[in-house]
């Protein structure tokens, strides 16, 4: 099976990929393309085509959110979370503390895709939507980090979870009005570390932060029971 596979993918939000194909017997480990400012991640060329969908921001995370049926409403509950997630991220960059705000930013917007498959859950409690919505994303080449936090935004205590994707799952919480200790001193400990700080030296300060997006709820939810 001779010659190069071409990759082509749909939108301005994808890229066309050249992997040499090879035997099935000989697949070799390749450089999949990645997020803008992500490492690339490997993969095994497969012998069918394979699309990768570019999430630079969540503009495309949006457009690919009406490529998979996700309806008016879920589309605004990941803007409002994202409010959320915003008013986190400016805080730690005026504080210095360096972290992945595109991974973040797509994360947060993408996260609930699954409930695409599981439209119940977009008004009652449910998990199903959270492996759904990755197996969606990682069908469609998104970049497994990205994907993940389709889990992660709910599994967010395991000693492999990110601190972005502990920012993601925090938005979540916030952008309603809801306080999850628990979750929050998670994410004060990733940050301690990454600034060189104690837990105690940033509880106060982040707490406090976490209180004022929390307070601003209010003038969220109202927008979210329009759709």
């Amino acid at each position: 099976m001779g010659g190069p596979c071409y990759y082509t993918l749909p939108s301005r939000s994808t890229r066309i990929v050249e992997i040499a194909r090879r035997p099935t017997s000989e697949r070799a480990m390749s450089r999949r393309p990645a997020i803008h400012g992500l490492a690339e991640q490997s993969f095994i060329v497969p012998d069918f085509f394979w699309t990768v969908t570019m999430l630079d921001n969540r503009s495309d995370a949006y457009r690919l959110l009406r490529t998979l049926g996700a309806p008016a409403r879920l589309i605004r509950h990941v803007e409002l979370v994202g409010e959320a997630g915003d008013a986190l991220m400016a805080d730690l960059r005026l504080r210095g503390i360096r972290f992945d705000a595109q991974l973040v930013e797509c994360g947060i917007a993408v996260h609930d895709v699954g409930k695409v498959l599981f439209p119940a859950e977009l008004d009652e409690p449910g998990n199903q939507h959270e492996a759904a919505g990755e197996r969606m994303l990682l069908e469609h080449g998104v970049d497994p980090r990205v994907a993940h936090c389709c889990v992660s935004h709910a599994a967010w205590a395991g000693d492999e979870v990110t601190l972005e994707e502990r920012l993601v799952a925090l938005a979540d919480k916030l952008w309603k009005g809801k306080r999850e200790e628990t979750l929050e001193l998670f994410v004060i400990e990733d940050i301690a570390a990454r600034f060189g700080a104690t837990r105690w030296e940033m509880f106060v300060e982040l707490d406090t932060l976490f209180e004022d997006i929390a307070r601003g709820a209010a003038s969220r939810l109202e927008p979210s029971r329009i759709l």
